[in-house]
């Protein structure tokens, strides 16, 4: 008889199952550590990008993009409208985006709009399903972005998988971040009146109206708002023509002023920056009891976007300004519009013709 020689006994069932169970935690471990260092290069990279920014519009796609880095599904950054008392869908990227594009502060039916009232993070844990386009649904958490302690707006995430408390305080961070950037650049616009004459004001203007001055160039524009913020209305100048040539022609002195230019001098915003320009004009008018607002450089605003989008931004401004006792004026170029556009501005807002 042929002996065989006794090979070495297998290994139990047991023993296989902690190997698979070890060798997935190894895995897990792998993973989770490539993720942290992961949302570390991601974070540095967006705080290097933010600090040498000044532009709001491309500090807010910076942040979205880092959002979609950081491997959410779906990424929104959501901006406070004062003029309207919404929370609005600025800027988005994924797939399956929720179709709500604006939702009233005054609904808490809504996560965003618990996230803004209450002033913290919402994170509700669900999941998606394909052609999902709920607004509940489609992100499951919210992060605020505090300005001056008030907010501001939110960034809004969500996934296919359940997002962890890791992935929670990522965007908490990264929202940190957009707060630190926008509280740096922003300007401190504060409603000031010059020196009160005793002559009689030559141009009166009506507060809760918008003025379109149609004319060669802006000086009969800017000599009503120089009457009127002489004669103790405060006033808040946006401007193509540099502050200090305003303030040596017309002899002001307190009143604020920002200058409409690609230029990086102090006091200065881009006339594509719309998100910045929107928020100066809306806490200006909003510290005063009664003001008005100078802005020449409408043709560039309809160069930077369209005519379309700069009516609807003067459209929501009119209402925003007569709630708060203001009036806006705006110097236009002869021969800039087409008769359609003129007519839409006639219907909308008083026009102003130039001798």
């Amino acid at each position: 008889m042929i002996e065989l020689s006794n090979p070495e006994e297998p290994a139990t069932c047991t023993e296989k199952g902690e190997k698979l169970c070890n060798q997935a935690e190894h895995h897990k471990n792998l993973f989770e550590t490539s993720g942290v260092e992961r949302s570390k290069k991601v974070l540095s990279d967006t705080e290097e990008k933010l600090k040498v920014e000044r532009n709001w519009e491309k500090g807010l796609v910076t942040i979205v993009e880092s959002m979609a880095r950081l491997g959410f599904d779906r990424c929104s950054i959501f901006l406070v409208d004062r003029m309207r008392n919404t929370l609005n869908s600025y800027l988005s990227k994924g797939v399956y985006l929720p179709d709500c594009r604006s939702i009233s502060l005054k609904d808490a039916r809504y996560a965003g709009v618990r996230c803004i009232c209450e002033k913290k993070t919402i994170h509700k844990d669900c999941n998606v399903e394909k052609g999902d386009q709920s607004s509940e649904s489609g992100f499951s958490v919210w992060v605020p972005i505090m300005v001056c302690r008030k907010p501001f707006g939110a960034l809004a995430a969500g996934s296919k998988n359940p997002i962890t408390k890791k992935e929670v305080k990522t965007l908490e961070i990264l929202a940190d971040m957009g707060t630190t950037f926008f509280e740096r650049t922003k300007m401190v616009i504060e409603p000031v009146p010059e020196k009160i004459l005793k002559t009689k004001c030559k141009n009166w203007l009506n507060s809760s109206e918008i003025y379109i001055v149609v004319e060669k160039g802006p000086e009969k524009s800017l000599t009503m708002f120089c009457d009127i913020v002489t004669h103790g209305i405060p006033g808040f100048a946006v401007s193509r023509i540099h502050p200090e040539n305003l303030r040596r022609k017309y002899k002001l002195v307190q009143t604020p002023m920002v200058w409409l230019s690609e230029s990086w001098d102090e006091n200065t915003t881009s006339p594509d920056d719309l998100s910045k320009l929107n928020y100066m004009i809306g806490e200006f008018i909003e510290k005063s009891t009664e003001s008005i607002v100078l802005l020449v450089g409408l043709e560039d605003l309809i160069t930077q976007m369209n005519f379309e989008k700069v009516l609807m931004y003067l459209q929501e401004l009119k209402d925003f300004i007569a709630l708060n006792n203001s009036r806006l004026v705006i110097p236009l170029q002869r021969g800039i519009l087409s008769l359609r556009e003129y007519s839409l501005l006639e219907r909308e807002f008083i026009v102003l013709e130039s001798t």
